[in-house]
């Protein structure tokens, strides 16, 4: 039988990855290497104020308001 050794926990277990983690990433590099364009997150800024949707609470609360005002 082998003998347990502390360095064996800090191995990565292979049965515990994703199959599909490795694929995205090869597929990612293919795309860069074809030239497409890449999207960089960190480069966009969002404005959240300007187009909220109305929430379920406000949309309630608009609703009881013309109905009071009809």
């Amino acid at each position: 039988m082998d003998e347990f050794k502390p360095e064996d926990e800090l191995k990565p277990d292979p049965s515990d990855r994703r199959t599909g983690r490795s694929r995205q990433s090869s597929e990612r590099s293919e795309r860069t290497e074809r030239g497409e364009p890449q999207i960089n997150f960190d480069d966009i800024e969002l404005d959240d104020t300007d187009d909220r949707r109305p929430t379920r609470v406000q949309k309630s609360a608009m609703r009881n308001r013309n109905r009071r005002r009809n």
